[in-house]
């Protein structure tokens, strides 16, 4: 399946729904900045969920996930101020011809970074 944006009149819902199907997935959160090199925020922490608060931010809008923790570790929270853009990438599936296993949440922001992959991986 081919890549599709999210309108955001949809953010609230798409992302709790995303968060429903989604709980105890790894996650792996990558920062681009097209002026440096891509940063790995987080790797393979199990996911609890992805929220949109429009009045965030100063107004702005956030995107915040909270992810759980590993081996007696604390949970973490990652947040995306001031989102412009949530796109999805299905993972492969039974008819799709995606070779790809994982599913990707990509987010773009008017902060700094302004790219995150969210990169979804199930056991």
């Amino acid at each position: 399946m081919a890549t599709h944006e999210i309108p955001q009149s949809d953010w609230e819902k798409y992302l709790s729904d995303f968060s429903e199907r989604h709980r105890g997935a790894l996650v792996t959160i990558e920062d681009v900045d097209p002026m440096s090199s891509p940063v790995i925020e987080t790797r393979d922490l199990p996911f609890v969920s992805i929220g949109y608060d429009a009045d965030g931010a100063d107004g702005a809008g956030i995107i915040e996930l909270v992810l759980g923790a590993t081996g007696g570790g604390h949970g973490k929270t990652h947040a995306i101020p001031a989102p412009k853009a949530v796109f999805h990438k299905p993972g492969a599936g039974v008819l799709s011809s995606e070779v790809n296993p994982d599913e990707v949440l990509e987010v773009t922001s008017g902060a700094k970074p302004p790219i995150h992959y969210l990169t979804f991986r199930h056991s």
